[in-house]
């Protein structure tokens, strides 16, 4: 965090007009800071610097999402999609903001998106998971959670949710 701070502080103080600086500071804030209102200034100035900053809508529209403003998040994360429809990490998102609303088909609508464009993308087929579970797909959310065991590296969210679904289905020696 002292370094991610620094960093900021000194890109704001080489160059405060610049999307990147701003949205730099707006993602430290959002998750090291837990500065929310910080953050979300500094998402508005750099969406205001370059209006076609996509990442910057993406870490509005998860800003959005975790305070509540479920709106506002969905429509923020339509335009990040809008502005980068090929990059996969906008939809497999879209798909956490959508599970986080409980638009739980609308999620793994999304998360099959990113998997479209990166069949090896881990955080789709970890969206494309919780979604199907909260659908009572449990067959596509089981072989999600394993492809996304498979290309995440270990990732502790994927290894929690598969060792939690194989346990609430009596798999316990799986589970564990």
């Amino acid at each position: 965090r002292p370094a991610a701070t620094e960093a900021t502080e000194q890109a704001l103080r080489a160059q405060p007009d610049l999307a990147e600086t701003q949205a730099s500071v707006g993602f430290r804030k959002f998750w090291l800071d837990w500065d929310w209102p910080g953050a979300e200034a500094a998402f508005v100035r750099a969406i205001e610097i370059d209006p076609g900053y996509s990442f910057a809508f993406r870490m509005l529209g998860l800003l959005y999402s975790h305070v509540g403003r479920i709106v506002d998040s969905l429509s923020t994360m339509r335009r990040a999609r809008e502005l980068d429809p090929l990059l996969p990490v906008h939809h497999a998102l879209s798909a956490q903001v959508a599970f986080a609303a409980r638009e739980f088909a609308l999620g793994a609508q999304f998360a099959r998106q990113a998997l479209a464009i990166d069949p090896e993308f881990w955080i789709g087929h970890f969206q494309l998971a919780q979604n199907s579970l909260e659908l009572g797909e449990e067959g596509v959310a089981l072989q999600a959670l394993a492809d996304a065991g498979r290309t995440s590296g270990g990732n502790s969210k994927v290894v929690a949710l598969r060792g939690w679904f194989l346990a609430r289905h009596g798999r316990d020696d799986e589970a564990r």
